[in-house]
């Protein structure tokens, strides 16, 4: 290739010689002028590579030596040509004509360790973030249960001094006098009063502040009937100045239910400098045969009591033989407490009919108990309606209302047409 070829100067347009450093005309560099990029003439034909193919549509080779600085081309050196064709170029074809291909310029190169080096960043950022958030969550959760422990020391502390922070007492506690008395049994419901408590209030209780004086009882129906009665109605506290009040409240303010056995608490409003030996329970209704309990642990509650008498009492009536086996005076019975200034007694029977016939007992029409001038039916019973032929051992019971005061009783059978019974058979017992 002719080594004629002149690049014009950057600056004045002079043509410089390659391999020239500076421009004869103006005087400054012409190095700078090696790094642009030769313009291909539009009208010039495509040159042809070996083989016959053509530069059209192709892209160049790279350089020949040096390498990309800032993806621009290497400068030019004076025993470097720009390019040196083939062998099988055209020699009628004039080097001027001739174009010199333009090296397309390289696409910028991507800098792969700037996208690592930004994801790297961007999970080490949220990561960061992850460990704050965590950091300032432990950091609050701490914050909130010191406080909370400082707030509940604080208020322990407050509560053990003589007074709150907000100047009132703090309330004493309960003073407790234990009795376990002797049982006493209130519509067929079985009563111990294990304690009394007394306080100017009780948590539970919020109906007096003055002083609260609470019995505990544990209770226990033996009937097979629910006893409902109010401890509103049932109780009354006699005070020492023989006033009395009524309940300020009941854990069950209702008698516990059939054969149910539980613990409850009757609260009455009584001055705290009242001592509880002061003090006398009663139960039962105005109506009721009414229980006295002193509350005092040595309370003498035997009057109280049932008592129970074994006559094995044998008379023979309408063909079978009639036994008393037991009798029982009580104040309850079936969950029903028994009127004032009376007893309920209970005569448990035993009937053998040896006979050829059936026999029909019907208690309000053959049976009575008569105690001093007063002669009663059977209040209830639990007897057989009918007592086949050679059937033995039928036992039930006849329940009376008597006189409170009886003692001797005596146990009537009474002439019965269907029985076929013309005479008047009785017996006599007694319960002390």
């Amino acid at each position: 290739m002719p080594e004629n070829i002149q690049i014009p100067c950057r600056y004045c347009g002079t043509p410089i010689a390659a391999g020239q450093r500076f421009c004869a005309n103006c005087g400054r560099s012409a190095e700078g002028e090696t790094s642009r990029q030769t313009a291909r003439s539009v009208d010039a034909e495509p040159t042809a590579l070996p083989g016959g193919s053509s530069f059209e549509g192709r892209t160049p080779p790279p350089p020949p030596m040096g390498s990309f600085e800032s993806n621009q081309p290497p400068a030019y050196r004076a025993d470097t040509p720009i390019y040196q064709p083939q062998q099988n170029y055209r020699s009628d074809t004039p080097m001027q004509q001739a174009q010199i291909p333009s090296y397309a310029a390289a696409p910028p190169v991507k800098d792969s360790s700037r996208g690592v080096l930004r994801q790297v960043g961007c999970g080490l950022l949220a990561t960061i973030l992850i460990i704050l958030a965590l950091c300032g969550g432990v950091s609050y959760f701490a914050y909130t249960q010191l406080t909370r422990l400082a707030s509940n020391t604080s208020t322990q502390t407050n509560k053990t001094n003589s007074t709150y922070t907000d100047g009132t007492a703090p309330a004493p506690k309960p003073v407790v006098t234990k009795l376990n008395t002797k049982p006493i049994t209130y519509a067929s419901v079985n009563m111990i009063i294990t304690d009394v408590q007394q306080a100017s209030n009780f948590t539970d209780d919020t109906n007096n502040t003055s002083g609260v004086l609470r019995i505990d009882l544990s209770e226990e129906n033996t009937s097979s009937q629910g006893s409902y009665y109010s401890y509103g109605d049932a109780m009354l506290l006699t005070l020492p100045d023989n006033t009395s009040v009524h309940p300020l409240a009941a854990k069950s303010s209702l008698g516990p239910d059939a054969s149910i056995k539980r613990t409850n608490w009757v609260d009455f409003a009584v001055p705290i400098t009242v001592k509880p030996d002061q003090l006398v329970l009663k139960i039962g209704t105005t109506t009721e045969s009414q229980i006295e309990i002193p509350l005092k642990a040595d309370a003498d509650l035997a009057k109280y009591q049932p008592v129970t008498t074994t006559p094995n009492k044998l008379v023979q009536y309408a063909g079978a033989n009639w036994t008393i086996t037991d009798a029982t005076k009580q104040l309850s019975y079936n969950a029903k407490q028994v009127d004032k200034d009376s007893i309920f007694v209970v005569v448990k029977l035993k009937i053998d009919n040896t006979s050829q016939k059936d026999i029909y007992p019907f208690p309000g029409d053959t049976m009575r108990l008569r105690a001093g001038g007063t002669t009663n039916k059977p209040d209830s019973n639990t007897l057989s309606s009918s007592i086949a032929s050679g059937q033995m051992n039928s036992r039930g019971e006849c329940v009376f209302i008597m006189p409170a005061n009886s003692t001797d009783f005596t146990f009537v059978l009474l002439p019965n047409e269907l029985l076929n019974t013309t005479q008047e058979v009785t017996t006599t017992f007694q319960i002390k």
